[in-house]
């Protein structure tokens, strides 16, 4: 009969087999390349394992430690917090790759935020340990230096790419102003109702490069939305009930729509198409709120050209629908005060003349 093992000799076993693969794992990492087997088997003895899971910190920034981190399996991110909030991912490292190094070399506290990507098996090299590596394999401390090297030029490109990507939003914020600053200037050029109108609508659609659009306002005194199009040489006044259509909702509820293919959206009605002949691809619908918020009117804006409207796109109608409310309500208040003027002047001449009337002989003797 066969006898078992005595459980000492079993515990023994499984101490070499895990002491085996652990060996096995260090010298497959980058950090442990071309090192002797005799200096990793000493230095395996010597490491504490850890396991994470998924989203777990393993040491946070400005925290201190003087351990380094090799990945046995698993993935780990690098990150970095700024001051207002924001996350910045500075790396993403696989098994086989190591961490920590830092703040081992430079004794100063992390300067990132290392978590776990995915469910991970860390081994940590104290620093006693490292700094014996280091007088003992000249392997070792070649690849330490190499891999810095390298981290160091992938964080210049990382660099250079994050301020031209910054260089290019502020540009692009600086533009975006410039053509709101040139539009609100256009609208701001006329009290006369259609050209205001006409050139608020050319303001928009130029601005974001739609192809056409038409801009509605709201009757107060009816409920209804009204926009004036051409007919022929003529302009032809439309109206729209509250609700009714995409420009209807837009007014009635104050959403935004943002239609990126138009067909395959059932909120946009084929039947306008197929009367006029025009081919619409995609809609911006926006309302045209007056500085104190409320709806004014609608922007509706058909097929950017070269694809579909953006955020950026539904932030610049947004603020262009101030200046243009502002337009709209000044060109108001300038045809209320002629008209009073007009309907004062006529009054005063109405005055004159039933005066002169009443008394003929005060006339004749001027």
């Amino acid at each position: 009969m066969k006898k078992k093992p005595r459980p000492q000799a079993v515990r023994k076993a499984q101490r070499a087999t895990r002491s085996a693969s652990l060996i096995d794992l260090v010298q497959r990492n980058t950090l442990f390349s071309n090192v002797s087997k005799r200096t990793i088997q000493r230095i395996a003895s010597k490491l504490s394992q850890q396991h994470f899971t998924r989203g777990d910190t393993i040491f946070d920034e400005k925290t201190r430690g003087r351990d380094l981190y090799l990945i046995l399996a698993g993935k780990v991110h690098i990150k970095k917090y700024t001051k207002y909030g924001s996350e910045s991912l500075l790396g993403v490292l696989h098994e086989r790759d190591f961490f920590g190094e830092l703040s081992l070399i430079g004794g100063f506290p992390r300067s990132a935020r290392a978590e776990a990507a995915a469910d991970c098996h860390i081994a940590r090299l104290s620093f006693d340990h490292y700094r014996s590596l280091l007088d003992e394999s000249r392997s070792f401390a070649q690849n330490l230096l190499q891999h810095l090297a390298l981290r160091l030029r992938t964080m210049d490109q990382m660099f250079v790419s994050e301020l031209e990507r910054h260089a290019r939003a502020f540009g692009s914020q600086v533009e975006k102003l410039h053509r709101l600053v040139e539009a609100s200037k256009v609208v701001n050029s006329t009290i006369e109702s259609d050209k205001l109108l006409e050139l608020i609508l050319s303001a928009a659609t130029e601005s974001i490069h739609a192809d056409r659009g038409t801009l509605y306002l709201i009757d107060a005194a009816t409920g209804e939305l009204w926009s004036k199009i051409a007919n022929g040489k003529n302009l032809v006044e439309i109206r729209l009930p509250m609700g009714k259509g995409l420009a209807g909702y837009v007014a009635k509820t104050g959403e935004t729509i943002n239609i990126v293919d138009a067909y395959k959206d059932p909120r946009f009605n084929p039947e306008i198409d197929r009367r006029s002949g025009y081919k619409t691809r995609n809609v911006l619908c926006m309302p045209l709120r007056d500085k104190e918020g409320r709806i004014v009117g609608v922007f509706q804006l058909l097929n950017k050209q070269g694809g579909a409207f953006t955020k950026e796109d539904e932030e610049f109608i947004d603020a262009l629908s101030v200046h243009a409310a502002i337009a709209i309500e000044n060109a108001r208040l300038v045809r209320e005060l002629v008209q009073n003027e007009r309907l004062s002047a006529i009054g005063r001449m109405a005055s004159t003349i039933i005066h002169d009337i009443k008394n003929p002989m005060a006339t004749m003797r001027i």
